[in-house]
């Protein structure tokens, strides 16, 4: 079965305990703060608790997988997608997933900014089990814009009249019971999953923005996971022998920025001699305790997402 990248392979630094900190909940303790139940605001949160999916998933190496989409395919002209439905997948509430919960999910995503706003999407309609996105210019990234979190897919019971989300209800291998805004979200195990019933029985999500306290929870026995830590903290729990540490690579930048207003970096001979003059792999192994430095804005990636 695929397996979309969420929960058990959450993005970024983190460190595991020996045991859970309570037997019967695995807590999950991340910088993130939970804005409301909308994916618009908080869909990354609830993409990685795997409480809600997406038509299309990514796995681990950021490859595109089949996710409430089964399949897809593209018109000759590059102008027409249609997704096909996953049949035998239920909503939190017993509702089956349907093309038309699908579009309705969609285009209030859509009609409130994001990603999907900024794709050349003229409609999105249901076709029996398709999901039909047409374009007003080939897009090849439509699949990786189908893979964002906010283009989360929830029942037609999650959404007031208006089109503001009232709940999450979505598709994933936990069922939200709790979302308490900004700090914690809890779920429990969904067992009419169409992926298989999860092994475990329950989740809990945290906020906490100091890494610092992130990382004693973990120490403690508080967090069986905590995720985002720095440098610092890392170096500090790789010491501690009931911890785990284990790095995940990411797609992120930290950029540092000059401003090229001021009269001294007015000439590209200026803003020249000040790169050279930067110690990349000595600000990456001294700041972030990384021993590697990015050469470039977007880096190199093998393979293509579509």
């Amino acid at each position: 079965m695929f397996r979309r990248f969420s929960l058990f392979t959450l993005l970024t630094t983190l460190a595991t305990g020996p045991v859970l900190a309570d037997q019967a909940v695995f807590d999950v303790v991340g910088p993130f703060e939970i804005k409301a139940a909308d994916p618009v605001l908080s869909g990354d949160i609830f993409l990685k608790m795997d409480v809600a999916e997406t038509l299309v998933g990514a796995d681990s190496s950021g490859h595109l997988i089949p996710g409430l989409a089964d399949r897809w395919s593209v018109s000759e002209d590059r102008l027409v997608w249609r997704f096909h439905i996953r049949p035998g997948v239920l909503f939190h509430d017993g509702t089956p997933l349907s093309a038309e919960a699908a579009v309705k999910a969609l285009s209030l995503a859509r009609s409130k900014g994001g990603l999907l706003a900024k794709a050349p999407i003229t409609a999105i309609k249901a076709e029996a089990e398709d999901v039909v996105v047409t374009l007003s210019a080939p897009f090849s990234s439509l699949p990786a814009f189908l893979a964002e979190y906010r283009s989360l897919i929830y029942a037609p019971a999650a959404y007031a009249p208006e089109g503001t989300v009232k709940a999450v209800i979505g598709t994933g291998a936990f069922k939200v019971t709790t979302l308490e805004p900004p700090g914690k979200l809890e779920a429990a195990r969904f067992d009419a999953y169409w992926g298989g019933a999860a092994k475990l029985a329950q989740v809990r999500y945290q906020a906490a923005s100091r890494a610092e306290t992130r990382a004693l929870m973990a120490e403690s026995g508080d967090a069986d996971l905590a995720v985002a830590l720095d440098p610092a903290s890392v170096s500090r729990l790789r010491q501690v022998e009931r911890v785990r540490v284990e790095s995940v690579a990411l797609p992120r930048i930290l950029i540092l920025k000059m401003n090229a207003a001021l009269p001294f970096f007015d000439t590209a001979e200026e803003r020249r001699a000040l790169s050279l003059a930067i110690d990349r792999a000595g600000l990456a192994q001294g700041v972030l305790r990384y021993p590697a430095a990015a050469t470039q804005i977007v880096s190199p990636r093998p393979g293509r997402l579509a």
